[in-house]
């Protein structure tokens, strides 16, 4: 999927022929998030013009635009880090609002709706993965928290991670906090420590 300032989403096949586009014909808008889910395309579209809200806007798999939702008013968000599909008509959309703490929310795309956000107290988001359709890992400026259904726990570490990355295979949780790389076994309520790399520069990806 390739984002375009012209508002669009282009998607291409693994051999780089065109597929399909995701157009909302609205300039004033450009997508800075996109994902697919079982039913819908997902993009988030900040606008050009910085008073205007990001909005959420759904599409079916054909491209053609479904519904569309600003954030502002109906979500706390106000910049999205991450989003992922809770159920076939419901996802998670996750980032912070307007004073860096981190936001979780639900959205139906079918009905076009935001419900139960909460925000965790004093902490920025960072990042998202991941490991079910009922856990998401929540990496903030705090610790890394479990999401599971519509509750926010306890944080499983105090590490404050600028990224992390679930592997379903290993069962792994990969989480980097500023050169140190940590490995964790992950279970519904603790992250057990299997391994630490320590590199000699800050890790910016994996």
């Amino acid at each position: 999927y390739v984002r375009f300032l012209n508002s669009d989403v282009y998607s291409f096949t693994d051999i780089g022929s065109y597929s399909t586009s995701y157009r909302l014909n609205d300039f004033n808008f450009y997508p800075y998030y996109f994902t697919t889910t079982s039913s819908y395309a997902i993009g988030i579209l900040k606008s050009k013009n910085g008073t205007v809200s990001d909005k959420i806007v759904s599409y079916s798999t054909y491209g053609a635009m479904f519904n569309s939702l600003p954030l502002s008013g109906n979500i706390a968000i106000t910049n999205v880090v991450a989003v992922f599909e809770k159920a076939q008509d419901s996802l998670y959309i996750l980032g912070n609002d307007a004073t860096n703490q981190a936001v979780v929310g639900f959205y139906t795309p079918s009905n076009n709706t935001f419900s139960n956000y909460y925000i965790s107290l004093y902490s920025k988001m960072l990042y998202a993965t991941k490991v079910n359709s009922q856990y998401i890992l929540v990496a903030t400026t705090t610790g890394i928290y479990p999401v599971l259904g519509l509750s926010l726990n306890a944080p499983l570490s105090a590490l404050a991670a600028q990224k992390i990355s679930y592997q379903p295979k290993l069962n792994r949780l990969t989480a980097a906090s500023n050169n140190t790389l940590n490995s964790y076994s992950v279970s519904t309520h603790s992250l057990t420590l299997i391994s630490t790399k320590v590199l000699t520069d800050s890790i910016i990806d994996f």
